[in-house]
């Protein structure tokens, strides 16, 4: 009688064929795991971001009077807004904040960014208007992550925007 089997060097290899097999599909999908969290990091950091200068622009488009926030500076920007309330927008550059703040009134300044995203420049170019010219506020920032995510920690996204007021009769002055 003939008995067919397999020898233990057959096994062995097929073994070892199949160990690197497996091996190599889940580096693969550990690698796609850590992308595909890194992506949705990053894009949660851009709809953040987004976010914020989105709320700017729109208090913005009804304002009036608007000022750089300091002479020394062109990280703020001061406006009356439509409810006749002074309201002011900054980028707290202190390393431990690294937000976009607001303040209405006197009250102090609150973020309007998550923690987690770190603005790392940003910038306020206030134009005044003229006699057929609205005034614009052109907002410039780069922003990036706290640094939880390491396969995104130096990737930075750069936005700008330019507003103009639509609280302006043209032929009248400014």
């Amino acid at each position: 009688m003939n008995k067919r089997g397999f020898t233990l060097i057959e096994m062995t290899v097929a073994v070892t064929i199949f160990v690197i097999i497996i091996s190599v599909a889940t580096g693969i999908f550990i690698r796609s795991l850590r992308a595909q969290k890194a992506i949705t990091a990053l894009m949660a950091i851009n709809d953040n971001a987004s976010q914020a200068v989105e709320q700017i622009a729109r208090e913005l488009r009804t304002a009036i009077n608007f000022a750089p926030l300091s002479t020394s500076d062109n990280r703020g920007v001061t406006f009356i807004n439509v409810d006749g309330k002074i309201v002011a927008y900054r980028w707290n550059n202190d390393p431990a904040v690294l937000a976009i703040e607001r303040r209405l009134g006197t009250e102090n300044f609150q973020p309007i960014t998550s923690p987690d995203v770190r603005i790392k420049r940003m910038a306020f170019r206030v134009e005044p208007g003229g006699v057929s010219v609205a005034p614009r506020v052109t907002i410039v920032l780069s922003v990036g992550t706290d640094g939880s995510v390491t396969e995104i920690r130096d990737i930075e996204t750069n936005i700008q925007t330019t507003i103009s007021s639509r609280n302006i009769r043209i032929g009248q002055e400014i």
